[in-house]
C-alpha cells in the first residue's frame, strides 16, 4: 500500500482504535483463499502487519449476486466508490 495510503490508515485507526485496511484480490480466490486480506498500520516503523482472521459458518448462497456486483468493478479496473467530487 501507498505513503498516502499509511496517512489515511492512520487518520482512520486514530478516529477509532479497531480500524482495519480490507485490501481485495479477487483473483486470488481459488477455494483456498477468499480473495482478500485485513491490514493495520504501525505508525512507529512505518509499516503494515496482517491481522489474522478467520471466517465462521458458511457463506449464504444468496449473496453471491451481490458480492459480484461489488467486485467486478475492481476486477475491470473501476473504482469501487466515487471520488469526493465526483
Amino acid at each position: 500500500m501507498s505513503r498516502e495510503d499509511l496517512g489515511t490508515q492512520a487518520r482512520y485507526q486514530k478516529l477509532w482504535n479497531k480500524a482495519v485496511a480490507l485490501v481485495i484480490d479477487p483473483f486470488q480466490i481459488n477455494g483456498k483463499s477468499v480473495g482478500f486480506e485485513i491490514y493495520r498500520a504501525n505508525f512507529k516503523t512505518k509499516k503494515w502487519y496482517s491481522v489474522p482472521f478467520d471466517i465462521k459458518g458458511h457463506l449464504d448462497v444468496r449473496m453471491l449476486p451481490e458480492i459480484l456486483d461489488f467486485m467486478n468493478p475492481i476486477i475491470e479496473g473501476k473504482p469501487a466508490y466515487l471520488e469526493y467530487d465526483e
